[in-house]
Order: structure tokens, then C-alpha cells, then sequence
């Protein structure tokens, strides 16, 4: 999708003033050709009526007037000039095309007989061409009827009518311009209106955005966004999405300072020896260093990240649709689990979680796989919460030390804020916590170490999760030297 740079109410109004001038664009091209088809339908009806009454006029008396050197001078002029006006032209032909009797007030020309209107009168037809006049005037609308010879009804000539166009055209040019100021304008007041309506339409999002802008600037997770709940129906997306925002925001303070709380406020502690947390725990544990460095000793962060990339965004993304496109889910106000959403989201995890190692050394059937697979899915069905997770996931995703109060989005100066000891242990080809992020992490962290959990064992996230014993019994003891040395051989907690 091209990201063009410019505010949803800016595209918003774009599409709306499209919208709105390919509406304008088909209503005056339909307006424009349907008059001027009424206009030329009328001018054709009018020299249909006038050719009709100009042979009934001339008909009984041609006889054989029309070869023109028969004609005495001014002989026809007289009848003709009764049917010619300010551009309406009449003149008489015979069989061959010959003019009898030119058009009294077309001056210094005659009506042109051109190749089809001859091929016309042989074929006893009327017919309407548009053509050129020689004495400059615009184009003409050209009608040419044959005349019968009375008694044997044989074609001898024919009545010619013409009427000029430059009524017509400055009619249509007039239409055009009307159309197009008309359409300008409407479309000016359009967008104009359009601007000040989308403003109040989007006005939640507004909110929404300078709510979180105002959060990952200073931290403060308390700040909320104003919500009414409607008092017809249930709200519309934006009133969800700012109600769920909430929700949001009000989880991720509540994960941040649910456990300093536990700690300060119900237990009195007010230090402690380390913080060490795996996976989502090791990504809290290096918050708690940042956030409050003077509250521990140490960190043991395994699997962790500093700050969730755009690969692990991905990953959580397409488990949160996994449950949430489930019909089930019912946009969290599901009455029982949405099972086929929570399967898939199983599946995902299990992809990203493990390694392609663990399963080639697990199943040496690979199809093998598939049940033991759905296992795995029916052992979670009676515990796992939809909401609890998505929330949660929401949490994952904008995880960012540099987003701690006083660190203006710096990555690099918060981790640097560290003050305790720190161990970070990493899982070969983890797929869901990518081990680049925790070790680029670690480039900016003044007292640390690195430790890669059991790499001939390539067990990806899943080094942390205690699923085998090696991993355990590395974990365990990379952890006690650690803290050894972080207790001075545990005299610190003598």
C-alpha cells in the first residue's frame, strides 16, 4: 500500500472530492449528450417540417421545371424565399444534382449537393448530412427529400433544407461552460464541507492519537480518553475502538505496576536481589531496570526483547486475527471459547515457538506431527481466555524501553538507564523473540553478559520454557554463577 505522508482526514477528503468529481464528471457528460441530442433531434424535425411543406408547395407545378436552363429567372426564387429565414437555407435540385433553385438569402453560394445526399435521391430516401457552407457561415444541418413527378410518382429532383449550426454550437459551448463553473464550484464546496464534516468524524481518532503520543512521551499510563457510551444501540467503530483503547492502556498500567505494588505496597519490600523473568517476563524484567534502577541488584532476562521488532509484530498479529475474525469471538463478547480461532492461534504459536530442529528430532514420522499437534490445541480450549491474550498481545507489541518517562523515545539511553547487573540468555533460532534484538539490546547495557542457552540444541523460544533437561540444567547453572557473583558468594544475603 503507497503510505503517501498525509493525515487520514487529508485522504479522507481526497477520496471524497474524487468520489464526489467522477459523480459530477458522468451526471454532466449525461446531461451534456442527452441535450444535445434533444437539440438535434428538434433541428432535425424542423427540416423534416419545412421540407415537407416546401414539396408540397412546389410538387403539383414542377412538372419538367427542373433542368435549370428551363427555369426562367426568378421563376422558384419567390417560392423559396417564403420558406427561407436568418439561417435556414432552401433550394431545389434535380435528378442529377443540379441546382434549379439556389437559396435567396445564402449569399454568394449555393447549398453543396454532396455524394450522398445524389446517392439519396437515386435511392428515393431522405437523408441528413452536416457540411460546410461556402459563404462562410458555420456548419449546416442538411436535409435532402426527393420530389415525385404527379401522376407516375417517378423521382425527379429534390427539396433541400438546411439550418446553421451556430445556434447550436453556441448553445453547447454555453452548456459546457455552465457545467463546468457549476461543477467547480459544487466540487470547491464539496471538499470544502467534506474538510470540516471529516474533522468532526474522525475527532475519536484524533483524541486517540494524541492520548498515545502523550503516553509513550511521558509514560503516564493513566492518562484516558473521554468515552459516552451512545444511548441508542451499541456504539459505532470509532466509539469501540476508543473504548477498547482504554481497555488497552489500562491493562498495560496494570501489568507495569501490578507487580512494583505487590512489592512496595502489600509485601514492604522496597529492594530486592534480582528480577528475572523468560520470554514476556524477560522483556518486563529489562522495564524494571530501566524503569526503576535503584529497585534491584540484578536482571536475569532469558529469551527477552528491549523492544519488539516489526518480525515479532508480525507473529502476534496474525494470532490476534486468528481469534478474532473466529465468528465465535463476537468481538469479545463471545458466550464460549471460538475454538477454531484458538486452534489456529495455537498453530502459530507452536510454529514460532519451537524450531524446525525440534520437530525433525521429535517426529521422525513428520506426519506424525498432525495429532500430537491437536493435542496441543485441545489441551488450551478449557483454560485459555481470547481477551486475556489479545490484551496481552497488545502489550507485547508496543513494548519499548525507549518509551519510558524521561527517555524522549531514546532506545539506546534507556538501556544505557540500567544501572543492576545483567544476564540476558538467548535461544538459538528463536522465531518469536528474534535473539539480534536482546543482543543489540546488550550493546548499550553497561554491565552485562550475553549466554546463548544450549546452541547444539537449537530449541529457538522454547530454551526457556524448561521442555528439556539440558536447557534446565544450563539455565540453572549460568543463573546460580550469576547471582553468585551478584551476592559476593552470598554474603550479601547473610
Amino acid at each position: 500500500m503507497l503510505r503517501l505522508g498525509v493525515s487520514l482526514r487529508t485522504r479522507l477528503t481526497l477520496w471524497y472530492g474524487a468520489l464526489l468529481a467522477l459523480t459530477l464528471l458522468a451526471f454532466s457528460a449525461l446531461l451534456y449528450f442527452t441535450l444535445q441530442q434533444s437539440l438535434a433531434s428538434s433541428m432535425d424535425e424542423r427540416l423534416t417540417l419545412r421540407a415537407d411543406q416546401l414539396r408540397r408547395e412546389v410538387g403539383p407545378s414542377i412538372g419538367n421545371l427542373l433542368q435549370p436552363e428551363d427555369v426562367a429567372p426568378g421563376q422558384l426564387e419567390s417560392t423559396l424565399g417564403e420558406f427561407a429565414e436568418p439561417g435556414i437555407y432552401v433550394q431545389l435540385v434535380n435528378q442529377r444534382g443540379a441546382v434549379v433553385a439556389a437559396p435567396p438569402n445564402l449569399v454568394g453560394g449555393v447549398l453543396p449537393v454532396p455524394r450522398d445526399s445524389l446517392q439519396a435521391i437515386d435511392e428515393d430516401r431522405p437523408i441528413f448530412v452536416t457540411l460546410p457552407v461556402a459563404s462562410g457561415d458555420a456548419s449546416v444541418r442538411l436535409l435532402t427529400e426527393p420530389i415525385h413527378m404527379t401522376g407516375t410518382g417517378e423521382v425527379v429532383g429534390a427539396v433541400q433544407v438546411a439550418e446553421s449550426l451556430s445556434p447550436f454550437e453556441n448553445t453547447m459551448a454555453a452548456v459546457s461552460r455552465l457545467l463546468l463553473s457549476a461543477g467547480l464550484l459544487a466540487l470547491l464546496l464539496a471538499v470544502v464541507i467534506g474538510w470540516l464534516v471529516t474533522r468532526a468524524a474522525i475527532s475519536p481518532v484524533f483524541r486517540i492519537t494524541e492520548t498515545a503520543r502523550h503516553i509513550a512521551e511521558t509514560g503516564d499510563y493513566r492518562r484516558r480518553l473521554h468515552v459516552t457510551r451512545p444511548r441508542f444501540g451499541h456504539g459505532d467503530e470509532l466509539f469501540f475502538l476508543a473504548a477498547t483503547f482504554n481497555d488497552m492502556i489500562a491493562r498495560l498500567e496494570h501489568m507495569l505496576e501490578s507487580q512494583r505494588r505487590l512489592l512496595g505496597e502489600k509485601l514492604g519490600i522496597d529492594h530486592v536481589m534480582a528480577v528475572v523473568g523468560p520470554s514476556m517476563g524477560g522483556m518486563q524484567a529489562l522495564q524494571w531496570g530501566v524503569s526503576h534502577p535503584d529497585f534491584m541488584d540484578s536482571l536475569v532476562a532469558l529469551v527477552p526483547l528491549a523492544r519488539t521488532p516489526a518480525w515479532s509484530a508480525v507473529i502476534v498479529e496474525a494470532t490476534r486475527k486468528a481469534i478474532m475474525l473466529d465468528p465465535a469471538w463476537n468481538n469479545g463478547n463471545y458466550t464460549s471459547i471460538p475454538v477454531n480461532g484458538v486452534r489456529i492461534w495455537r498453530d502459530i504459536f507452536f510454529a514460532v515457538a519451537r524450531t524446525p530442529e525440534m520437530y525433525r528430532d521429535q517426529f521422525a514420522n513428520p506426519l506424525d506431527v498432525l495429532p500430537w499437534l491437536k493435542t496441543q490445541e485441545d489441551a488450551v480450549l478449557s483454560v485459555f481466555d481470547p481477551n486475556d491474550y489479545i490484551y496481552q498481545s497488545w502489550a507485547y507489541e508496543s513494548h519499548d524501553v525507549g518509551a519510558t518517562p524521561g527517555m524522549s523515545r531514546d532506545y539506546a539511553k534507556a538501556l544505557r538507564a540500567i544501572k543492576a547487573k545483567t544476564l540476558i540468555m538467548t535461544g538459538v533460532k528463536d522465531l518469536l523473540n528474534p535473539e539480534w534484538e536482546p543482543l543489540e539490546a546488550a550493546r548499550h547495557i553497561r554491565d552485562v553478559r550475553t549466554v546463548t542457552i544450549s546452541p547444539e540444541s537449537v530449541t529457538g523460544h522454547f530454551a526457556a520454557g524448561g521442555f528439556r533437561s539440558a536447557d534446565v540444567e544450563q539455565i540453572n547453572a549460568e543463573v546460580a554463577k550469576f547471582l553468585d557473583v551478584v551476592t559476593r558468594g552470598s554474603e550479601r544475603l547473610r
